[in-house]
């Protein structure tokens, strides 16, 4: 209802805090028990109303290029979660796969580079979605879509959004670096 609050995206608010729906994390089960990180609060409600001190930079709602109004069903997509002596998560029907992990093991990096000679789109995120550096990959053998900032769950939207305009992996990283 704010005028403030236009062109900001959606939003979360609660507990006084505005935070932008791309960064928001249910952290408690308590009321209000979300939380931000660094990121994503961009603004407070005050007491005399919104208070925005930051935009999202990134392209949401309004900006965005996806059109879903002649989608029916979105692609599957699915998240694993990797740890220590992990070895994938097992047979998928996925057009795309995110994975949870702070590194692959030599056992789930060869499970992956199967799942990719099956058409299978990879994609790599942290667990807790904080990461900031791309990870290291082997663009020529191995290519990973390098997710940056945003919780597993939240890619596994984009993902999904993705691929009902393209499986092209360059084109995808595009998505995933300005969304």
């Amino acid at each position: 209802a704010s005028r403030e609050a236009r062109e900001n995206g959606v939003m979360v608010v609660m507990d006084d805090r505005i935070i932008s729906a791309r960064d928001a994390q249910k952290v408690y089960a308590r009321n209000g028990g979300f939380s931000a990180e660094e990121m994503g609060t961009i603004g407070i409600v005050a007491t005399h109303g919104p208070e925005f001190f930051y935009s999202p930079a990134r392209k949401h709602t309004f900006m965005s290029e996806f059109d879903l109004r002649n989608v029916a069903a979105l692609p599957r997509v699915e998240v694993q979660y990797s740890y220590a002596g992990s070895e994938g998560a097992g047979k998928t029907e996925a057009k795309a796969v995110i994975v949870a992990t702070t590194g692959l093991s030599p056992v789930e990096r060869a499970y992956y580079e199967e799942l990719q000679k099956r058409g299978v789109i990879v994609a790599a995120t942290f667990p807790s979605g904080d990461h900031v550096a791309s990870p290291t990959l082997d663009k020529e053998n191995f290519p990973i879509i390098a997710v940056q900032r945003m919780l597993p769950t939240h890619a596994r939207i984009l993902m999904m959004l993705a691929l009902t305009k393209t499986q092209d992996l360059v084109e995808i990283q595009r998505i995933f670096d300005e969304y």
